[in-house]
């Protein structure tokens, strides 16, 4: 898919939850994909020391539920031939940069954040407007 001229790596899951691949997510927040990938396959927990912590405060913010950050997709070949891809679901996504552009103050997370809510606030108000 193309936003803004730029290609980015989206999709469903196959039980309908939309996510991002750890390489664009990592692009969202202005971070490496390594650093992406240094988090692990493993939920942070509350009470974890600094940034873990920080995150799975906001993971539960954002009621995430899952037991590890990504999906991983084996085949890869929707996204450019790679070979795996991991599938991190909306709410990891939004953590992320929840974390990202407010605790780390990292500028691309702030604009990754800016668009979203550009994008969604319309939609937001116009359902609330015509529910019953």
């Amino acid at each position: 898919m193309e936003v803004s001229g730029l290609p980015i790596d989206v999709g469903m899951l196959p039980d309908g939850t939309p996510f991002m691949s750890g390489r664009e997510l990592a692009r969202a927040c202005g971070i490496s994909n390594s650093t992406l990938v240094g988090w692990g396959e493993t939920t942070p927990h509350v009470g974890d020391r600094h940034r873990a912590g920080k995150l799975a405060n906001l993971l539960g913010t954002y009621r995430y539920q899952g037991d590890r950050l990504f999906v991983p997709i084996p085949d890869g070949t929707k996204f450019g031939g790679r070979a795996n891809v991991s599938a991190y679901p909306y709410q990891v996504c939004l953590a992320f940069l929840d974390y990202y552009a407010f605790a780390a103050h990292k500028e691309a997370a702030r604009n990754s954040l800016r668009l979203l809510s550009e994008k969604q606030l319309p939609q937001f108000i116009c359902a609330a407007v015509e529910e019953p």
